[in-house]
């Protein structure tokens, strides 16, 4: 689909809106629902997003609110897997993390699995359990960015501070995130 990209930015412009069958939007949309079926959902989300901007349509909507579910059950599902595995309660906090971001950002109810697992990891004076008491809003970010010691730990506060920014729809939270990836 990369060799489209000049053919749908053509097709995107004013002259030609309207006047071809079929439209970019719909052919986005039959793009999106063959990545899906490829279990390609990274690349089927921006190609479904940019056809519901242009053309909204009930199919279109019903297919977004699909994979939004479809990778919030697939992240709880793992989490699960980690809790009947019995894995480490550092990569369980993690997960948990992760979870809880995923949740905000899709506007998903959670479902209970992220606050029992960071409430079980809030003893001690470890990162993990610095990270669970942040993520459970008993740090402020600025308590969480100075319990960071190591580098990766520094990087780890800025970055989860910046999700929870950008998640919350802060001015800045993007730019937040590029310095944490430079």
């Amino acid at each position: 689909f990369d060799a489209s990209a000049a053919v749908l930015a053509l097709a995107d412009q004013e002259a030609y809106r309207g006047r071809l069958e079929p439209s970019a939007a719909q052919i986005r949309q039959l793009m999106a629902g063959i990545e899906l079926r490829h279990g390609q959902v990274g690349r089927a989300r921006p190609l479904l997003a940019k056809a519901l901007e242009q053309e909204p349509t009930v199919w279109g909507y019903t297919m977004l609110g699909t994979i939004e579910r479809q990778v919030g059950n697939a992240a709880r599902a793992a989490l699960q897997t980690g809790l009947e595995a019995e894995v480490d309660g550092d990569d369980l906090v993690y997960g948990a993390l992760w979870l809880m971001l995923l949740e905000a950002d899709l506007g998903q109810t959670p479902d209970g699995k992220v606050d029992r697992i960071l409430g079980e990891h809030l003893q001690g004076d470890g990162w993990t359990t610095q990270l669970a008491r942040w993520a459970r809003g008993e740090l402020e970010d600025a308590a969480l960015t100075a319990a960071a010691r190591t580098y990766s730990q520094k990087t780890e506060a800025s970055f989860y501070v910046s999700m929870r920014a950008r998640i919350a729809g802060r001015a800045g939270a993007d730019s937040m995130l590029d310095q944490v990836a430079s």
